[in-house]
């Protein structure tokens, strides 16, 4: 299996919700908050890329749960 995080987590992106964005997004969703939702800090490229790497260590780490689908953990 750590052989099949690394892999996940070299393909793995982050690229945030719509419905917590209240602007355009370096990932390219158009916003569309919800009410209720918190919104999203994270408003640069730099922020996303962060973000991203905290996923892909996340991954590597093994943190994820349940049965793996289509070759991603869910």
């Amino acid at each position: 299996m750590p052989g099949q995080l690394a892999a996940c987590a070299d393909q793995a992106r982050y690229v945030g919700s719509p419905e917590q964005e209240d602007r355009p997004s370096p990932a390219g969703a158009a916003p569309r908050a919800r009410a209720d939702a918190s919104i999203c800090p994270l408003s640069t490229a730099e922020d996303f890329a962060r973000a991203q790497g905290w996923l892909r260590e996340a991954i590597r780490m093994g943190r994820v749960h349940g049965p793996f689908e289509n070759d991603w953990p869910r």
